[in-house]
């Protein structure tokens, strides 16, 4: 019998006495090994016996609370090795972090007494008020319910940047500070027996209802599970910040250098549009289609250092001028210089003019000697360039430009893209279509190529 409690994880911690006639040294050691935690032969000592079970309880007390810890232990590794997921990624969302902590707070297939019955949620919403949920076991797990109620107005939150956790027990929930609180979920016929409580300005979470006494081990765990939410929602959103700040920096820049031509203002945003749909039909990374799209705005920033007489000439440049104009392709690379965050960009800046097949500038790469990011926003300028009037030439409509590129017309080749590049451009040129009647800020007619 013995044995058979030890060997289910139900039971394993209950305490087993053995009280026996049996008094040999043998028979000691086989109840130890069978687990027994105490052996008495008899005759027995009442008060002795009790003495021993009082003191036995005790030590499972503390082995359930040192076991409840450990597994709230591989409750925070887990939780954390999930936030650390969000923060690479890139995104949060605060309703699936929540979902994630009232996991570990309550998990789903089991509602035994270590755990609350029942989790109060609220998040203040972006066009003000609060959004209240409600979480309780069910037997295929947690049910998930809308409040349709105002409990924040019954609350004394903290400051900002401030947060606050208390507990109260069954004798002082109708003396305390959420008395009202609790009214109020009484009067919804929602049961409080006792409650813990993180309150803030960002969170505010009632786990309520636990059949034992709640303790500061419980509290602790219910402020890391928040605090890394927290954490991670403020880092990214610092983090967006900056990028918003590094984008925007990018943009000026871009802008800058686009400033002579006939075509300002969205055409950098085109060309990077453009760039990220044929990255993602290409099947590039998430980060790279990311990359791209912000990278590509800056592919003739170098034109800054080139003459003004040089890029409004409305005749054909001779070919000392086009010299000139090609080495805006190194004054690119050489103002966005060496920082590994503008990598890309200066890749692009570098190598958006080479050719597939050799015959491009500055330094006549061919094939896959082309950085694929400056290939592909080649394509995308080209696109968007045949789309714009130019002082050379008029605006084509989206038909002539899609067949200039995967036809030729003497001054673009097909031969200047990959096969593989191309066929992705036609898989999703209606797009490219798309994007330009969007972002077309150019007040100018299309025309039809000249027969």
């Amino acid at each position: 019998m013995c044995r058979t409690i030890k060997a289910d994880e139900r039971f394993m911690l209950i305490p087993v006495v053995m009280i026996t006639s049996l008094t040999s040294k043998d028979d000691r050691i086989n109840s130890i090994e069978a687990g027994a935690e105490d052996f008495i032969s008899k005759p027995f000592d009442k008060t002795e016996v009790l003495a021993r079970i009082k003191m036995l309880l005790k030590v499972r007390e503390l082995n359930v609370s040192l076991a409840r810890a450990y597994g709230d232990i591989n409750k925070l590794t887990t939780f954390g090795k999930m936030a650390v997921k969000s923060f690479e990624s890139g995104q949060f969302n605060l309703g699936f972090a929540i979902d994630k902590i009232i996991e570990q707070i309550m998990p789903g297939k089991d509602s035994g007494s270590d755990h609350p019955r029942m989790c109060v949620v609220g998040a203040p919403r972006g066009h003000g008020g609060w959004e209240w949920t409600r979480f309780e076991h069910e037997p295929a797990g947690i049910k998930r319910l809308n409040l349709d109620m105002n409990l924040e107005s019954h609350l004394r939150l903290p400051p900002d940047n401030k947060a606050r956790i208390v507990s109260y027990d069954a004798e002082n929930l109708a003396t305390s500070k959420m008395k009202n609180l609790v009214k109020q979920l009484r009067l919804s016929s929602l049961s409080v027996d006792n409650l813990l409580c993180y309150l803030s300005t960002s969170l505010c979470i009632f786990t309520m209802n636990y059949s034992r006494e709640i303790t500061k081990h419980d509290a602790d765990v219910l402020n890391t599970l928040v605090m890394h939410t927290l954490f991670v929602k403020s880092t990214l959103e610092n983090i967006q910040e900056i990028e918003g700040g590094f984008t925007y920096s990018l943009q000026a820049l871009a802008r800058a250098s686009e400033t002579n031509d006939e075509d300002t203002g969205n055409h950098i945003l085109r060309v990077g549009t453009y760039a990220k749909i044929l990255a993602t039909e290409l099947k590039q990374s998430e980060a790279f289609c990311r990359d791209i799209k912000v990278h590509a705005l800056t592919h003739d920033v170098g034109k800054l250092h080139v003459p003004l007489n040089i890029l409004i000439k409305p005749e054909q440049l001779n070919k000392a001028e086009f010299s000139f104009m090609k080495k805006h392709t190194h004054y690119g690379a050489m103002i966005l210089g060496d920082h590994p965050r503008l990598r890309m960009a200066k890749t692009i800046a570098l190598t958006h003019h080479e050719n597939w097949d050799g015959t491009g500038y500055p330094n006549g790469l061919a094939g896959n000697a082309i950085p694929l990011a400056g290939h592909i926003t080649k394509l995308a300028d080209q696109y968007d360039a045949l789309r714009n009037a130019r002082v050379y030439k008029p605006a084509f409509d989206h038909a002539t430009s899609v067949q200039i590129l995967t036809e030729g017309d003497g001054r673009t080749l097909p031969e200047h893209f990959s096969p593989t590049l191309l066929a992705a451009f036609v898989s999703v040129a209606s797009r490219f279509d798309e994007t330009f009647n969007s972002l077309n800020d150019n007040l100018y007619t299309e025309v039809q190529q000249p027969a």
